[in-house]
């Protein structure tokens, strides 16, 4: 199956990270979080040799730009590194959304790591299973009792500096903070 609509190089501008834009087509957020340590490897790969030409970024055509399925973290290192334009492979945009579940899933890189709730929240335990990523063993001691208050959504309107705003919501995401951005 062809999954490929185009290969061509993108203005950085055109591009944006998976934010849950598809979620209504069965897509999930990207659910890859990355730590400052791992983000500063990555910009030192960048940096060092720019890989995207042999491992382009996955896109998706959306409201006259591009999301991003696979390489968010890249997406987020090439932003700070000012680059212009991007290898990109353009997929088709009207494919079964198992086979984009899939790219999102299959063809992310080695720097971030997983959010498990992003995981275990918008994906099946047969996909995960399927797609090569190895489920966490859980024993008792691990589980923790359900919180029976009702959390409240807090709201904050951001301006300015993106790349340190989405630093801190990778962090907090880490920390087991649900964080939830729109733009």
């Amino acid at each position: 199956m062809d999954v490929l609509q185009e290969h061509k190089k993108i203005k950085l501008s055109f591009l944006k990270n998976n934010t849950g834009q598809f979620t209504h087509m069965g897509i999930p957020k990207n659910p890859r979080v990355i730590n400052r340590n791992k983000f500063e490897l990555l910009l030192d790969s960048l940096r060092d040799s720019d890989l995207t030409q042999i491992r382009p970024l996955d896109v998706l055509q959306y409201e006259g730009k591009f999301v991003v399925l696979s390489g968010n973290q890249r997406l987020r290192a090439l932003k700070k590194l000012k680059i212009n334009d991007v290898p990109c492979n353009i997929l088709k945009n009207d494919l079964d959304p198992k086979i984009y579940r899939q790219i999102v899933l299959q063809a992310n890189t080695n720097y971030g790591e997983w959010s498990d709730d992003d995981l275990a929240n918008e994906w099946s335990e047969h996909e995960l299973e399927m797609w090569g990523y190895e489920l966490p063993e859980m024993g008792e001691e691990e589980l923790s009792p359900v919180d029976t208050e009702e959390e409240k959504p807090f709201y904050l309107k951001v301006e300015g500096e993106q790349e340190l705003l989405m630093t801190l919501v990778d962090e907090l995401n880490i920390k087991g903070v649900t964080v939830t951005v729109k733009s």
